[in-house]
């Protein structure tokens, strides 16, 4: 073996035989890191800190409706919303460019419907902050 290999053990699908091969690269095609617990980006740990995510049960993503909208355990948290890779715990195949198409226009809509139920002015030239929507990050 090289001194720059990689041993790596796996059985194929199908197979009850483990095998053993090295490998000079590999590449990571799963996507990022989802397990939120150990992600250390400044954002997410305040975000966790401040109870506005909340890790799924599998650790796969983040604990989401199904429109995209995150819950923090105790509900919605009504003004995060997330799709891609961090739903991967509620969808599992979530990150090819078709999913993201249908996740992007569930998400849209929903955002759209929430500003058409409410009184909020269209523009957002004309939106004024309200401070009990606002989340110091």
């Amino acid at each position: 073996m090289a001194d720059d290999a990689l041993e790596a053990s796996f059985r194929p699908t199908g197979q009850s035989k483990t095998e053993t091969r090295c490998y000079r690269y590999v590449i990571n095609c799963t996507g990022p890191e989802c397990n939120y617990h150990k992600l250390t980006d400044p954002l997410i740990e305040r975000l966790r800190a401040r109870k506005l995510i909340l890790a799924d049960l599998l650790r796969l993503g983040l604990e989401v409706s199904p429109s995209g909208i995150l819950n923090n355990g105790c509900g919605v948290t009504e003004q995060i919303f997330t799709l891609g890779s961090a739903l991967k715990g509620r969808l599992l195949e979530t990150t090819a460019v078709p999913e993201l198409r249908v996740q992007a226009e569930v998400l849209a809509q929903t955002i759209l419907a929430d500003f058409a139920a409410s009184s909020l002015p269209a523009s957002a030239d004309e939106l004024e902050p309200d401070p009990a929507f606002a989340y110091e990050i």
